[in-house]
């Protein structure tokens, strides 16, 4: 019935099912249930996002990174996605959960641009992919 009541609120109310699936993976860790929500848990989760302006000739290749050095122009680089060139959307099938900046690169012909998006605090953007619930991120522009 617990993993029931999680799976029902997945759709609308996501953090509330991570909160049930976790309750269910640690006090219900020895039956099916439980298991079942320990392995949901853990599993890589969708990102989305849409970056305004993209520029289409060529269209910039998107990444989310576990580490970087925007100074020294160092991104790790560990996932890599298109960007629809019209709408601007982009997504990542499937992340493992953690933290990670995001990042686009071009081939210029002149040279390779690279472009990252800064917080409001002036710190490299992070997002932060949860379990279940993935991570929507906000629009960005190209700049």
């Amino acid at each position: 019935a617990y993993l029931g009541l999680g799976k029902q609120q997945l759709p609308t109310a996501c953090g509330n099912a991570v909160k049930t699936y976790q309750t269910l993976a640690r006090q219900y860790a020895d039956t099916p249930q439980g298991a079942e929500a320990k392995q949901a848990l853990a599993a890589p989760q969708p990102v989305t996002g849409i970056i305004a302006h993209v520029p289409s000739n060529p269209t910039p290749t998107i990444y989310l990174s576990r580490s970087a050095d925007p100074g020294g122009y160092f991104f790790s680089n560990d996932f890599h996605t298109s960007v629809d060139a019209q709408s601007g959307v982009f997504r990542f099938a499937s992340v493992p959960v953690g933290t990670y900046y995001l990042s686009a690169v071009r081939d210029t012909g002149a040279g390779t641009q690279t472009v990252w998006w800064n917080a409001s605090d002036g710190s490299i953007y992070s997002a932060n992919v949860t379990p279940l619930c993935g991570a929507h991120l906000p629009t960005f522009t190209f700049a």
